[in-house]
């Protein structure tokens, strides 16, 4: 009987609508807690047999407050997605065989290589207590050349007298005397970036330049620039002014050799401008790189030049870009550079050959960020655009752009986004102006809604068609959002770009985006008092 009563209770319970759990209701729009779960895609490295791609897969680590980074890989037409290491930034070998990448340790990030057979084993090839600020392989995949921050020396050593024997003293002062101490996302500066080479089977790290200045350009006191490898892999191309601070109105970069044996730098081009980024022609030798010559304007005009390996002949081949061209490669024949462009608010593929020529590789409203090339010319990037949350991509050789994956495809099932409109409209001294808006998911013209402006900093930058989480979860709360390249942006002219030096802010952008505002208080469904 008490088996038929238990029986008779659970049958009761189960069948119970009271019991029946609901699962959660999911909104139908963007929340800022869908960024607990949203991921990331870049870095994407196309093999040299264009067979695979590995790329860098972020996403927040909410336990731990931090973003974590995975490598994850797949075939060159999207298959066989797949977890494959803890790390980021990975860089194929020449040779296709091996992986370098970094990773976090207790002693900070390191250098570790993997190889790509069925085995996949790991070695960490670095073991330095420095930071590494990026590397490449050597043309022959035997070496490994690196950034890392070397101390600098403080301006004045503070010591405390008397202190009693064993005391745990609080941790002297960091002082310092230079005009740009420190960085944005990186804190003080406590360092000089020099070169390092170590064997890809790992070693002893050897040092290969030293002294009070950075081996890369810095502006403002950021680091950028770039850096190449000869085709022999007996020298190192990289731009810098080889002094402790530059501090000129628009920077100072030249472009110099480092001979790897001897440790000799040559400078091969200087002539007083800012000219960073230099990539190697792996069949001559050539030496391509981007900047402006000298100039007191904040923003110069921005070109492409080209020597021979030993600085003679130096040509112009792109002069009056709208903007400096970014991740600029050479192909694989050596006969044109191919690099990523921002104009008008997005982003494509150019392809420069050495008489100049110019021609658009992919075209439409999107951003595509050039990743890497392999040896027969496919592109792999990751592609953003309104709809399109940033995610791996490929481009055939005729510009033809294919999707592989789509990381936020699960959050954004059912989720209703705004709608992102472009619009150009007339300033208050007749320029025209470029700018977005993005609508409530719900929005009903004949209703009126507040307004958000949002204003790039830079102020050398250009907003685009990207897709901004930001800008949608605003708009998910109700407020139309409005961004706009003013004057000063770049993507569009040097003159555009230029419109504000010696005035900024001032009654040039100023006048640019209030003459946005205007254009939209005109529509009739913004609220003029919020």
């Amino acid at each position: 009987m008490k088996s038929i009563a238990w029986a008779a209770l659970a049958a009761l319970f189960v069948a119970s609508p009271a019991a029946a759990q609901e699962p959660p209701e999911r909104p139908d729009t963007i929340q800022l807690e869908h960024y607990w779960n949203w991921e990331t895609a870049s870095g994407p490295e196309i093999s040299p047999d264009g067979e695979q791609i590995i790329y860098t897969r972020r996403r927040v680590d909410g336990l731990n407050d931090r973003i974590a980074s995975e490598l994850w890989t797949m075939n060159a037409d999207g298959s066989r997605h797949r977890f494959l290491t803890e790390g980021g930034g990975a860089r194929w070998s020449p040779s296709g065989d091996r992986i370098a990448f970094m990773r976090g340790t207790d002693a900070g990030s390191q250098i570790f290589v993997r190889w790509m057979d069925t085995e996949g084993a790991v070695s960490q090839i670095t073991h330095t207590q420095r930071p590494i600020r990026g590397f490449k392989w050597s043309p022959d995949g035997d070496y490994i050349a690196f950034l890392g921050e070397t101390p600098m020396e403080p301006a004045i050593e503070i010591s405390v007298p008397g202190a009693p024997r064993g005391a745990q003293l609080t941790e002297s002062p960091m002082v310092t005397d230079r005009l740009n101490y420190r960085v944005d996302r990186q804190g003080l500066r406590e360092g000089y970036d020099h070169f390092f080479i170590v064997p890809a089977d790992g070693g002893t790290e050897r040092q290969l330049t030293t002294g009070e200045w950075d081996a890369r350009a810095t502006f403002s006191g950021i680091p950028g620039g770039g850096w190449d490898f000869t085709p022999q892999g007996e020298a190192i191309i990289f731009d810098g002014d080889l002094i402790p601070e530059v501090t000129d109105v628009s920077g100072a970069s030249a472009i110099h050799r480092l001979d790897l044996e001897s440790g000799e730098i040559t400078t091969l081009f200087d002539d007083g401008g800012n000219w960073t980024a230099p990539v190697v022609n792996p069949r001559t030798g050539q030496i391509a790189f981007s900047g402006n010559p000298p100039a007191e304007v904040n923003y110069p005009a921005q070109s492409i030049r080209i020597i021979n390996a030993d600085g003679s002949d130096p040509q112009t081949l792109r002069p009056e870009l709208p903007e400096s061209p970014s991740n600029m490669r050479w192909s694989a024949d050596g006969r044109t550079l191919v690099y990523g462009l921002n104009f008008e608010g997005s982003t494509n593929l150019q392809r420069l050959d050495l008489r100049g020529r110019e021609t658009a590789i992919t075209q439409g409203v999107h951003r595509f960020y050039l990743g890497s090339v392999s040896d027969d010319g496919v592109f792999a990037g990751v592609l953003s655009s309104p709809t399109n949350t940033g995610n791996v991509a490929i481009a055939d050789r005729r510009g033809r752009i294919t999707a592989l994956t789509d990381l936020n495809a699960d959050i954004l099932d059912g989720v209703r986004l705004g709608a992102t409109e472009e619009i150009w409209y007339e300033s208050f001294d007749g320029e025209r102006v470029q700018g977005w808006i993005v609508y409530p998911p719900d929005f009903d013209p004949n209703e009126q809604y507040p307004l958000i402006l949002s204003i790039h900093g830079g102020p050398h930058a250009m907003y685009g068609v990207n897709f901004n989480f930001r800008f949608q979860q605003w708009a998910s709360d109700g407020y139309i959002v409005l961004y706009t390249n003013p004057r000063g942006s770049t993507g569009y002219s040097p003159e555009f770009a230029n419109a504000i030096d010696n005035q900024y802010p001032g009654p040039v952008d100023y006048g640019d985006l209030m003459a946005g505002i205007d254009a939209i208080l005109a529509r009739g469904y913004v609220d003029e008092a919020n």
